[in-house]
């Protein structure tokens, strides 16, 4: 998807897969690479930002968890 997702209009595509690749790696909590990925995006789209807003609360969701936060 990077390189599909190049800032080089030459390289540029479409890629069919790419919400479920995205879906993928928040099933693998691979946040940091959803957010790294979707920063690429050449397309604005809901349906590509959706697995960017899950990994934003989970990130959200383990910070509030950690057991070791001062209260």
């Amino acid at each position: 998807m990077r390189r599909v997702w190049s800032a080089s209009p030459d390289q540029r595509d479409f890629f069919n897969g790419a919400t479920n690749c995205l879906s993928a790696l928040i099933a693998a909590h691979r946040d940091d690479d959803v957010l790294a990925l979707l920063e690429l995006s050449p397309y604005k789209l809901w349906h590509y930002r959706q697995p960017g807003v899950a990994a934003l609360e989970e990130e959200d969701a383990n910070t509030w968890d950690t057991p070791s936060r001062a209260r």
